[in-house]
């Protein structure tokens, strides 16, 4: 049987004269040897056909695989696809990292078998794209995109494909790219694309048409910033700028901010008839990320609101009213985010303090949903100041708790029925952020405070006096040691990277040179400010805590730090209440501070007891029904 099948094999015959059915019996051959029906002693010695050199060199392994590939570029020369391409099978090009999946790919497409292409080379790609021969990856997405594949599939492909196709390609090579991209064209393909068109400049390739017809498939594909994005880093990158160009941009640019920048467009729209077009482009560039209503940060502590710029100067306003023009300086005048707390309390403190009395509820509601962040240091009590940040699709909820606290009297901002008017909690007073980095005086006071919060006496939360009433300790009380605890914690935290994680950052990169353009430097600085503002947030409210311990109360009587179950009359509902001081207010969590309405009118009266007090809907009357531990169900 082994002797006919190797009589059956032509191994005299040549690369030109070798057939598919022979090297299905090489095949064969090759599996017999591997399964040892055949020793290698019995091949034939004295043929030099193609198919003995080509099964030798499969024997040899990877000393071999040079003479394979020279087997396989035989067949290639004579035109015998194939051939070629059951050779190539047979040499193990479908595999994991095979060096002769080129050689299947070449033939695949000179047979024009666009199905079995793409499905070699669909499996290619999947385990990465540049696993195909770049000359081969614009052939294979042809045949993907005949045979439907997924854009998935189809663009990272042809991201790869970009350098071979932009360096070498033909005219019809760079066509067919380009028409297969815009398919599917998405914001990712912006840097590629900007990449490819600068590649085609340099061999003096005409890109105008192209380039317009990509920024056109940008337009209908609804990505206004990529066409931006697009038209203005070709045009940095080759100095092509024409006015086709610059009239999408001009579009794109009024889809992105509106009618506020129609200035800019009417600019761009020009600027390919100015004597420097390029210039006038990044002027209108700088003029759009330095626009009316940005902040910038031009020291520590200074922060401005633009006014206006038109891309060289820039006119900006103080929180005080001061306004100047200056030069614009893209080192010196820094973008901040108006979410930032100095920028919201330069620049909406005073503003806001004056509006809340008026119409407090829209106040708030247009302030949370523009300033998403922390609304601290606006006079307000504790209920508001003591929310995290909120998302778009969290802040319709959280506001109505604020509408629902403020009728119930347990918000921070109360209703004088005599005078008709809201009035706000007492401001805090002002802190002068240092300039110079943490003394070790302050941060003795912060250790100070901390370790007095640990070092108190233990004592039983209801620990009961020789007149029946009740001292009040913090660290006996469940909840409110888990409060004092995490607050601990997170001064701990902050204290620890003020004094040694920042610095270390400062130091870093302070080392990497010049400091007016020193991104790095300017981040640690910044955090070193925000962390020094918490600090000087949560020290007082752990204050707060601490100075509680030892206040006595009777036992049915309700006071700071314990819980308390009410009822609204005549037949309301019931509801259970924590009394916390100003600082640690937070009415989702029904922590109500003693300083608002309701708690102000609950705090010292006792179990039994009817309270009225004045709300901006009218008169709340509740019933004290029973008085226990803080956070717990009395």
């Amino acid at each position: 049987m082994t002797q006919s099948l190797l009589e059956q094999v032509p191994w005299a015959a040549t690369a030109g004269e070798i057939e598919t059915d022979d090297l299905a019996l090489v095949a064969r051959v090759l599996d017999a040897i591997q399964s040892g029906e055949i020793a290698t002693g019995e091949l034939p010695r004295a043929a030099g056909g193609f198919a003995i050199v080509f099964l030798r060199g499969l024997l040899a392994g990877e000393p071999g695989m040079p003479l394979v590939g020279a087997a396989l570029d035989d067949l290639a020369s004579h035109g015998r696809w194939p051939q070629l391409a059951a050779a190539a099978r047979i040499a193990g090009a479908e595999e994991v990292d095979s060096p002769h999946a080129a050689a299947l790919l070449r033939a695949l497409g000179q047979m024009g078998d666009e199905a079995e292409l793409a499905r070699v080379g669909a499996t290619l790609a999947e385990r990465d794209p540049k696993r195909i021969p770049a000359r081969y990856r614009l052939a294979v997405a042809r045949a993907l995109d005949s045979t439907g594949s997924s854009p998935e599939l189809l663009r990272p492909l042809l991201h790869a494909a970009a350098d071979q196709v932009s360096n070498h390609g033909s005219p019809a090579d760079i066509d067919l790219w380009l028409e297969l991209l815009a398919v599917q064209i998405s914001d990712a393909d912006v840097e590629v694309l900007t990449a490819f068109f600068s590649r085609l400049a340099r061999r003096d390739v005409e890109i105008e048409s192209e380039l317009e017809l990509m920024l056109l498939a940008l337009q209908e594909a609804e990505r206004p910033g990529a066409v931006w994005e697009l038209a203005r880093g070709v045009a940095q990158e080759t100095g092509v700028f024409p006015a086709a160009v610059a009239d999408l941009a001009a579009d794109a640019l009024v889809a992105l901010y509106g009618d506020g920048v129609e200035a800019a467009a009417g600019d761009l729209r020009r600027a390919p008839r100015s004597p420097e077009p390029l210039a006038e482009l990044e002027r209108i560039a700088r003029a759009l990320q330095w626009r009316p209503g940005e902040f910038v940060r031009t020291g520590r502590n200074e922060y401005w609101r633009i006014d206006s710029c038109d891309g060289r100067e820039v006119t900006l306003v103080s929180a005080v009213g001061q306004r100047h023009t200056e030069p614009l300086d893209v080192a010196k005048h820094q973008l901040v985010s108006p979410s930032e707390w100095p920028v919201r309390v330069l620049f909406y403190k005073e503003e806001i303090r004056r509006e809340l009395r008026r119409d407090p509820l829209r106040v708030l509601e247009d302030y949370v949903r523009y300033h998403p962040g922390k609304l601290t240091d606006l006079g307000l009590r504790a209920e508001f100041t003591g929310q995290g940040l909120l998302y778009v699709d969290e802040w319709d909820a959280w506001l109505e708790n604020v509408r629902s606290a403020i009728r119930k009297g347990e918000g921070g901002v109360s209703y004088n029925a005599r005078s008709r008017a809201f009035t706000l909690g007492k401001p805090k007073a002002a802190v002068r952020t240092s300039r110079k980095p943490a003394s070790k005086k302050d941060v003795s006071r912060r250790a100070k405070v901390v370790a007095a919060q640990k070092n108190r006496p233990a004592a039983g939360a209801g620990d009961a006096t020789t007149d029946g009433r009740l001292v009040l300790k913090v660290d006996e009380i469940p909840a409110a040691r888990t409060m004092v605890d995490r607050l601990r914690q997170d001064i701990e935290r902050l204290d620890r990277e003020l004094r040694i994680e920042i610095p270390r950052k400062l130091e870093t990169a302070a080392a990497h040179g010049d400091l007016r353009e020193n991104a790095e430097y300017d981040a640690a600085k910044q955090r070193k400010a925000h962390v020094e503002n918490m600090l000087q947030q949560l020290l007082p409210r752990l204050q707060a805590v601490a100075d509680i311990d030892g206040v006595r109360c009777a036992v049915d009587q309700a006071s700071v730090l314990r819980s308390a179950r009410i009822q609204d009359l005549p037949d309301g509902p019931e509801q259970v209440i924590h009394l916390v001081p100003n600082e640690l207010s937070d009415p989702e969590r029904s922590f109500v501070s003693v300083g608002s309405p309701l708690g102000r009118s609950l705090n010292r009266r006792r179990v039994g007891e009817v309270i009225e007090f004045e709300l901006p809907d009218g008169l709340r009357k509740v019933r004290i029904l029973a008085v226990g531990t803080f956070g717990e169900d009395p």
